[in-house]
Formats: structure tokens, sequence, C-alpha cells
């Protein structure tokens, strides 16, 4: 091959023909300086091809990734969008199989996997965040723990399960904690240990109790506020909503703003604590139909501003309280239906704006007392299926009375003839007592009287006329007494009539042809002993002492038979 070993200079000189010729060969075969230039184009081409491979691979992730992500039925979009809320750092779940190869930054998974995991991802994911609780400061729980211990013994903090260490737990995990004032993390500490120690987790209804919501939005009967203008908690109202268990000593706590604790028709039991009287604000108070037992305590004479008292339907014993006397402001008290027993007090008068009084359904005994006559505004009088011996010829001061009913009792002697001073009264029971003699001559100025029963006593002599001068009086049950003679012709006067029961007496004579003018055949009802009065009307023949009665209409007018009431 010619001589290639030139110099630079030789570059400005024209090649030989042979020079030419021997250069090309050169390069075919290989031969010369520069033979490695088609390998460094080949290295380049392979690099960029790499290059370009891997960009493909990155956006293809990518893509994948939006479209699993945007896409809800996808696995990892729904591991990403279900785990717990309450789960402090989420997890993505896993996926359906296990990556095959490690990613930078990750370890390959092991033999010892027992379960796939989520192929990492060099993407960020949008997992929601949960805001995480942070533990109170020691600072904040020695003040919380030293707030609860004003209201409940330390020792309620031995068992763990009790509702006050459990109430005390919910509060220091509240995310609001710090912001709150002494005033109230004990109000919440105290409707928690409430919550609990009546068995919340098994109300009826439950919104909002117990959570970081604002108390005043924590569930009450007919969703009425439970806070007053102030926002503190007012109205405890949650009337047949299953509440079981006892009433917590800690609700004494809220004296400063509870007005109305409204709890009738669940499941309670236990004492009413003596604690309440501290409730001095407290205007309504419903405890009935539970099963509530002990004494009406004494120190309900701190509640000063109280209106309604309601813990009828339970079983309460002992006396009542001479303390009830405090309660001036009461406008309606009822402890009917408990075992409530002795003589009842007679600071019972000084309740003077009192307007409905029922004690039905006890253990009483006694004289009512005479103090019954300061209760100038009562309207409402029941004192049935008790053993009162006497009623007080004071009863003729209260003369607002519309209803007084004392059914039942072991009330003996002559009918108070100071009950004719009664003018506003439209409802007069007095059935299944001792009353003995006739009825009083005052007893026809009860022109308002609609309802008058004197069923099952003594009464004897002969009905007075002035019976007819109650015209507004619409039933009339006199059956089961002594009475003799005949039925008044004024009688016919009561012209609103449409129930009357006079046997089981021993009247006799006619029936007073106006009664029988008044006969209405679509509602009236008249009972007596047809064997002993001639009562063509009377759609109900009865005999003496016999509970049933006949009708001789039963084949030519069956309807007559049927009695309305």
């Amino acid at each position: 091959v010619a001589d290639t070993n030139y110099d630079s200079n030789d570059l400005d000189r024209p090649d030989p023909p042979g020079n030419q010729k021997a250069r090309k060969t050169a390069r075919r075969s290989g031969g010369g300086g520069g033979g490695n230039q088609p390998t460094t184009c080949c290295v380049c081409i392979i690099l960029a091809i790499l290059l370009i491979a891997l960009a493909g691979v990155g956006i293809g992730g990518y893509l994948l990734y939006e479209y699993e992500i945007k896409d809800d039925s996808s696995p990892r979009a729904a591991a990403v969008a279900t785990f717990p809320p309450s789960q402090a750092n989420p997890v993505p779940a896993p996926t359906q199989a296990p990556t095959s190869l490690p990613t930078q930054g990750t370890a390959a998974p092991t033999g010892r996997t027992s379960q796939p995991t989520l192929s990492p991802t060099r993407f960020p994911t949008r997992s929601p965040v949960v805001p995480v609780t942070p533990p109170p400061t020691q600072s904040l729980r020695n003040r919380v723990i030293e707030l609860v211990n004003s209201v409940s013994p330390p020792a309620a903090f031995q068992d763990f399960n009790s509702p006050q260490s459990r109430s005390l737990a919910w509060l220091l995990g509240n995310r609001r904690l710090e912001t709150y004032d002494d005033e109230k993390i004990i109000r919440r500490y105290v409707l928690g240990v409430f919550y609990y120690t009546t068995d919340g987790e098994n109300w009826t209804e439950d919104t909002n109790w117990l959570s970081d919501v604002d108390e005043c939005a924590w569930y009450t009967v007919g969703n009425r506020p439970s806070c007053n203008a102030f926002f503190a908690f007012a109205n405890l109202m949650l009337t047949g909503n299953n509440l079981q268990g006892s009433l917590p000593n800690e609700l004494s706590a809220l004296s400063d703003h509870l007005g109305r604790i409204h709890l009738e028709d669940n499941q309670l039991t236990g004492n009413i604590p003596t604690h309440y009287g501290d409730l001095v604000r407290l205007t309504s108070v419903r405890l009935s139909g539970n099963s509530l037992i002990g004494d009406l305590p004494a120190q309900i004479e701190n509640w000063p501003i109280i209106l309604e008292l309601d813990v009828s339907d339970n079983r309460l014993d002992g006396v009542i309280t001479p303390s009830i006397g405090a309660l001036t402001r009461l406008s309606s008290l009822d402890l009917s239906n408990n075992n409530l027993g002795g003589l009842l007090t007679s600071r019972i008068g000084d309740l003077i704006q009192l307007k409905e009084l029922n004690l039905s359904d006890n253990l009483l005994r006694g004289t009512i007392p005479a103090s019954i006559g300061q209760l100038v505004s009562m309207t409402d009088l029941k004192l049935d299926r008790n053993s009162f011996s006497l009623l007080p010829t004071e009863i003729g001061s209260a003369r607002a009375l519309s209803s007084l009913s004392i059914v039942e009792n072991e009330l003996g002697g002559t009918l108070p003839s100071q009950i004719g001073s009664l003018g506003n009264l439209e409802r007069l029971d007095l059935s299944n007592n001792r009353f003995v003699f006739t009825l009083p001559t005052h007893f026809g100025s009860l022109r308002n009287l609609v309802n008058l029963n004197l069923e099952a006593n003594r009464l004897e002599s002969s009905l007075p006329s002035h019976i007819g001068r109650l015209t507004k009086l619409e039933q009339m049950n006199i059956r089961a007494n002594d009475f003799t003679g005949n039925l008044p012709a004024q009688m016919a006067n009561m012209s609103n009539l449409f129930k009357l029961r006079v046997d089981d007496n021993s009247f006799g004579g006619a029936f007073p042809t106006g009664l029988c003018d008044l006969f209405d055949f679509e509602i009236s009802s008249y009972f007596a002993d047809c064997n002993e009065i001639d009562c063509p009307c009377c759609n109900f023949c009865c005999e003496d002492g016999e509970a049933d009665c006949t009708c001789p209409f039963i084949t030519s007018n069956p309807l007559l038979c049927l009695d309305p009431s």
C-alpha cells in the first residue's frame, strides 16, 4: 500500500491517483486511522433507542396511574379512597398480585410475604389526609383531671370501665379540647357520664352525642334546642329514648344553666339523687313512666323557680316531704301511681300558684288537710284510690276548681255543703266512698256542672228537687246508693242530659215524662230498676245488686241496646 505517513502539509497538495485508490481500499478493509467511526455511530444509535424506550415506559406508567386513580372501579382507586378514616397513617390496600421486580429504593418481596403488596410507584398518591388528634399536653391533661375531680369522686376513676373513666377518656380525645374553657370541659364531661350511665350506646336516637360537634347540636326529642340563648346546655330532653340505668350525681354540676329534665317513659332505676337539689335553675322536671325508687328528696326545696314536677308512674315510697311547700311557683304537681304513704303534709297548701294536683293511686291516708282550701288557683284536683277519710269543708274555698275527683277512698260523713261554692266546677266524681245522708241543697248551685258521679256511696232519702237546676248536666250517675221515693219532675229541666243511671236504688213510681221526652234515640242511655219504677223510655233495665242490665228493645229496636259511652 502506498505510504500513508504524510504530514499536514500534504493535505494542501492533491493526491496522486494511486494514493487515492489506495486510501479507499484501506477504508473498505478497516485499516487506517478512520476505521472506528462506524462503531461509534452504532453505540449512539443504541443509546438513543434505550432513552426513547425509558421515556415511553415513564409516560405509559404516568398514564396508567392517571387512569387508575380516576377510575373508581379500579383496585387502586378503591384502596386509596376507602381506608378507615380513623387511621392516623393510612396505608394503601394491596393489589391483586405482588410486584415482580423491585423498584429503586424498595426491597424485593421475599418468600415470607404473607400478603401481596401494592406495586410502588414513583408518582405521588392522592390519598386523603386524615387529621391526627395530637395528645393533650401534660398541663392540659392535668387541668382536665383536676376539673372532673371536682365533679366525681376519685374512686370513680379506679375502674377503667366506669362511666366516669370512659367519659374522661372520650373528653381527652376531643380535637378542640385546648380551646375549651373550664365550664365547657365540665359540661361535656358531665354529659358524657350521663350518656354512659344510661347506656347511651343503646339509645333509640343519639345523633351527635359524644362527638366533636358542639353539645348545642346534640339530639333532643323533637329536635328542640338543647342550649339556651347563651349557648349553654339547658334542656336535657330524651323522652321515650330507651334510657336504662340510674341518674348520675354528676348532673348536678350543670346547676348554672340546666332548666329542663324531660326523661319520662324510659327505663331509669334507682333513687332521685339528693345532689339534684343543686339544680337551682330547674323550671320543669318530668321523670314519669320509669322505675325510680326511694322517696322524693327533701332537697327539692332548693328549686325556687320550678313550674312543673311530674314523677308519676314510678315506685317512689315514703312520705311526701314537707319541703314540697317551698315550691311556691309550682303550677303542676303529679305524684300519682307510686307507693307514697302516710299523711298528706299540710304544707301542700303553700303551693299558692298550683293549678293541677294529682296524688292518685298512692297509699295516702287520714284527713285531707284543711290547707287544701288555700289553693285558690287550682283547677284540677285528683286524689283517687287512696285511703283518705275526711273531706274538709275548706274545699269550698278552692273556687277555681273545674274538676274534683276523689274516687275509691274512705271518705265518710255528709257531703260538705261548701261544695256548692265551687261555681266553676264542671266535673265532680266522689264515687266509691262512704258518704251518707242526702245531697245538700247547695248542690243546686253547681250551674256549670257537666258530669256528676256519686255511684256506690250510702246516700239515702229522696233525691232533692233542686237537682233540676243542673241544666248543663250531660251525665249523672247515682247508682248503688239508698235513695228512695220518686224521681223529681224538675229533672226534665236537664235538657242536655243523655246518660242517666239511677239503678240499684229504691226509687218507685213513674219515670218523669219530661225525661222521656228528652230521650235521644242516637245517644241516650237510661238505666233504672224497671221492676221498681215504671220507665217506658229506659233502654237498660237492671236488678238491685246486679252489675249487668238487659235491654227490653233487643228485638224491636236493637240499636237502642248500644251504650255509646
